[in-house]
Order: C-alpha cells, then sequence, then structure tokens
C-alpha cells in the first residue's frame, strides 16, 4: 500500500481519477446499504462512506434541512471507519453536520440522539446515549471527547435495588468541547462555553463560561472563542 501511495504521489491525476471512482462507489454504497436506515426531510442529502460500521435495530437516521457526512472520505488510500450502533433509537441530523474519521461513534439503546447545524465531531469521539443527547449549532466536539448520560452500569447504596440511572445530556450552542474532555450524565452546557481538554464535567456550566479540571470547576466567566 505504501508503494502504491508513493506512485500515485508522482502521477497526481491517476490518483485524481481513482479518487473519483472511488467517490462514486462510495455513493452507490450508501445507496444500496445505507439509505434505507436513512429519512430526509426537506432539503436533506446524506452521505455515508462505505467503511462505516452500521448496525440499526428499529432505529432511524433523520436528516433535516442539510447535509449529513459520516465517515464521508473519498481519498483512495483512508477509510472512514465510523460507527453507528443504535438499537430502538433515533439519530436527529439538524442542518450540516460532520462525523469526521477515522473512529468517532454514536451508541444508543431507547434513545434520542440530537445534533444541530455546524457541528463537527472529530475522531475518536463517542457519545453513549441511553435516553438524550443533544448538542446545539456550531459546536466543536474535538477528537476522543466523550459524552454519556447514564454510568454503563446499576448501582444503589446499603439494600437498595441496584438501578441504571439516565440523565439527558444538552449542550448548548457554540460550545468548544476540548480534547479527551468527558462529559457525564445530567449536565447542561450553556451557549458559548469552553470545556478545556481533559476536563470531566459533572455539573451544569453556565453560558460563555470557560471549565477546566477532574472534576471541572470555573476558571473564567465571559469567554469568547473562535473556530
Amino acid at each position: 500500500m505504501r508503494l502504491c501511495s508513493v506512485f500515485l504521489f508522482h502521477y497526481p491525476r491517476l490518483r485524481n481519477l481513482i479518487d473519483r471512482i472511488f467517490s462514486v462507489y462510495a455513493r452507490f454504497y450508501s445507496w444500496v446499504f445505507f439509505d434505507r436506515y436513512i429519512t430526509l426531510r426537506g432539503k436533506a442529502h446524506a452521505h455515508i462512506h462505505p467503511s462505516t460500521i452500521l448496525f440499526m435495530a428499529n432505529s432511524r437516521i433523520i436528516v433535516e434541512n442539510g447535509t449529513a457526512e459520516i465517515g464521508h472520505d473519498p481519498g483512495f488510500d483512508i477509510k472512514g471507519n465510523c460507527r453507528i450502533q443504535m438499537t430502538n433509537s433515533t439519530l436527529h441530523l439538524i442542518g450540516d453536520v460532520s462525523m469526521l474519521s477515522p473512529g468517532s461513534s454514536i451508541w444508543a439503546s431507547y434513545a434520542t440522539v440530537a445534533i444541530h447545524h455546524g457541528t463537527v465531531i472529530n475522531p475518536s469521539a463517542a457519545i453513549i446515549a441511553g435516553r438524550r443527547v443533544e448538542i446545539g449549532e456550531h459546536c466543536l466536539i474535538a477528537a476522543g471527547v466523550l459524552i454519556m448520560d447514564n454510568d454503563l452500569h446499576k448501582h444503589a447504596v446499603g439494600n437498595q435495588k441496584p438501578v441504571r440511572v439516565y440523565e439527558e445530556i444538552k449542550i448548548g450552542n457554540h460550545c468548544w468541547i476540548g480534547m479527551n474532555a468527558t462529559i457525564l450524565k445530567g449536565v447542561t452546557i450553556g451557549d458559548g462555553s469552553i470545556v478545556a481538554a481533559g476536563s470531566v464535567v459533572t455539573r451544569d456550566v453556565r453560558e460563555r463560561t470557560l471549565v477546566g479540571g477532574v472534576p471541572a470547576r470555573v476558571i473564567r466567566e465571559n469567554v469568547v472563542w473562535e473556530a
């Protein structure tokens, strides 16, 4: 493969031709194998790279008034390998949403995951939902971020019967979730806020607030950021 890549590097026209052929193949593959799981509303399009791992049990992907890019990479020698695994769940993408390669994933069981216009989910980010996770417009979800609305196991105190607790997560508009940060159940993050890299967020974050640490605490207020 490395020798092939070097060869294509010296012949850009051939590489462009192969990229175009692979792009057509990707669209055809998506149409044959993925489109039956997708509902388009309004002026909507969905581009799913053929290397995406898609497991759907009584679930739907709804794309509304925009374009969903899931693992979309028409290049010759790069894999998309995103994963969407859902059971009795809905992934609702409103506007233009990008779930970029490699390795970003969504796991949902009896849940709804809603992602709004302009939001980008970067490599190796993961959303785990058992009830509802909502991400607002123009958010940047950095590489390695983990967002989970439950603890993935049952627990109790004393002689109580262990139960699994689900609490909705809501991330507002124009939020920046830094690399390898973790957002835990029941958290609401206000518009324009920043979560520092490596932080663990266990409580609500006010609008335009920078938080960081384990657990995350307020570092600065009235912040402004640009991509």
